[in-house]
C-alpha cells in the first residue's frame, strides 16, 4: 500500500486501467474507494465486501460536478445541496444519462461533498470522482482502527491527510436522503432528519452577520423580515454575531430602526454556533474580516458565505457605527437597506452565485 500525495501519471494509468484501490479518510470515517468509473475496481470493491448489490456512494469536490457528469436533481431540491455540502450528507440523485449504470440503482445514484477538505483537493487532483464505502464485509461492522484496516491489505494506494487518527472511536456515517422522489425520503438517519431538509426546502435560512448583533445584522435582519412578510416569500431571516449573545439592540440601532417604522425592542444578540451555520442555505457579513473569520471557524461553510455588498455588486464594506452619533447609524442604514433590497432581487432572477456550475 503506497501514500499518495499527489497523483503522477504513473499512478494514475493504474487507477484507471486496473482494479485498483485507495484507502481514504472522509472526514468521519475510513473508505475504501476506486475511481467511479472504473468497472472493474468498482467490481473489486464488490467483491471483497461480499455484497451482491452494485449501489455505491461517490465523492464529488463540490456542487458544479453535478452538472459536470449530467446528475440531475430536482429545481424544488437545488438549495439541500447547497446548503448541507460539504457535509456529512449523501444524496440519492438521477443519473439521468447513465454515466454511472454499473454503480447506480435504477437510475439513481448517492453522491457526497466530503468535509474533509483535503479529501476535496485529492478529488480535484484526480479529476475524477471516486466510490467510497465502509471497510467491512457486507453486514458487519465497518472497521476504523488503521492498524486492522492495514491487515485486510484490500488497499493499492493510501491518501490519508496527516491529521486523521489512526482510531476513529464514534465513526459516523453519512445522513443518506433521497432526492428522486416529490417529497424527499430518510434512508439513513445521521445528524441531520428529514425536518431539517424539509426547512432547506420549504423555507430556506438567511442569515446577517456583524460584530456583535447589535448594529448592523440587527437592521438587515429587520429589513429582510418586512420585505419576506410584504412579498410572501419563502425564508426566514435572522442575524447573528461573534460575540456572547443575550445583548439587547444598541440605542441607536433600535431608534434608527424605529425612525423607519420597524419595531425592534425585543431584539436580543445571538452568537454564531454549529448548529446555526448548518441550518443556513445564505450567511451574508456585513465585512471582508467578518467572511474571514467565518472561514477560519468552518472550512466546510462552502458556498454559502458571502459579504453582504458582494452578493448584490456592492465594492464596500459595511463598517461599524458603535459608538459614534446617530447621523451615522443613519448612514448604515440606507447602506444596509440598499443591499438587502438588492438581494432579493438577485434571488428572484436566480442569479445568486451560490448556484454558479450548477
Amino acid at each position: 500500500m503506497k501514500k499518495l500525495k499527489k497523483i503522477n501519471p504513473q499512478q494514475m494509468q493504474l487507477l484507471e486501467s486496473q482494479a485498483t484501490t485507495i484507502l481514504h479518510f472522509t472526514g468521519h470515517m475510513y473508505g475504501l474507494g476506486a475511481l467511479a468509473l472504473n468497472h472493474l475496481a468498482c467490481a473489486r470493491i464488490s467483491q471483497l465486501k461480499e455484497r451482491s448489490d452494485k449501489g455505491f456512494i461517490i465523492l464529488l469536490p463540490d456542487i458544479s460536478w453535478l452538472k459536470r457528469y449530467k446528475l440531475r436533481v430536482k429545481p424544488n431540491y437545488i438549495k439541500v445541496t447547497e446548503q448541507f455540502w460539504p457535509g456529512n450528507v449523501t444524496m440519492i440523485v438521477e443519473d439521468s444519462e447513465d454515466i454511472f449504470s454499473h454503480i447506480s440503482l435504477n437510475g439513481k445514484l448517492a453522491v457526497h461533498v466530503p468535509d474533509e477538505p483535503d479529501l476535496r483537493e485529492f478529488l480535484r487532483d484526480l479529476d475524477q470522482p471516486i466510490v467510497s464505502t465502509s471497510i467491512n464485509i457486507s453486514g458487519e461492522p465497518a472497521i476504523n482502527d488503521l492498524k486492522t484496516i492495514k491487515k485486510h491489505k484490500w488497499f493499492d494506494f493510501a491518501f490519508l491527510p496527516k491529521h486523521v487518527p489512526k482510531q476513529i472511536e464514534d465513526a459516523e456515517p453519512s445522513t443518506i436522503i433521497d432526492l428522486t422522489q416529490e417529497q424527499p425520503k430518510i434512508i439513513r438517519s445521521g445528524r441531520f432528519d428529514l425536518s431539517d431538509f424539509t426547512r432547506a426546502v420549504n423555507a430556506p435560512k438567511i442569515v446577517f452577520v456583524c460584530t456583535a448583533n447589535i448594529c448592523r445584522s440587527p437592521m438587515a435582519e429587520y429589513i429582510a423580515r418586512q420585505i419576506v412578510e410584504k412579498e410572501n416569500l419563502s425564508y426566514r431571516i435572522g442575524s447573528a454575531g461573534f460575540l456572547q449573545g443575550g445583548v439587547m439592540i444598541s440605542e441607536n440601532s433600535y431608534l434608527v430602526l424605529k425612525e423607519h417604522g420597524y419595531a425592534a425592542e425585543e431584539h436580543v444578540s445571538t452568537q454564531l454556533n454549529k448548529e446555526l451555520v448548518d441550518d443556513c442555505w445564505l450567511i451574508l457579513t456585513m465585512t471582508t474580516e467578518h467572511k474571514e473569520r467565518l472561514q477560519k471557524m468552518d472550512q466546510n461553510i462552502g458556498n454559502k458565505l458571502f459579504t453582504l455588498s458582494e452578493f448584490t455588486g456592492y465594492q464596500l464594506d459595511i463598517e461599524d457605527p458603535y459608538g459614534l452619533e446617530i447621523s451615522f447609524y443613519r448612514q448604515t442604514f440606507i447602506a444596509i437597506e440598499k443591499r438587502v433590497r438588492e438581494m432579493f432581487i438577485v434571488l428572484e432572477n436566480n442569479k445568486n452565485p451560490i448556484r454558479e456550475g450548477v
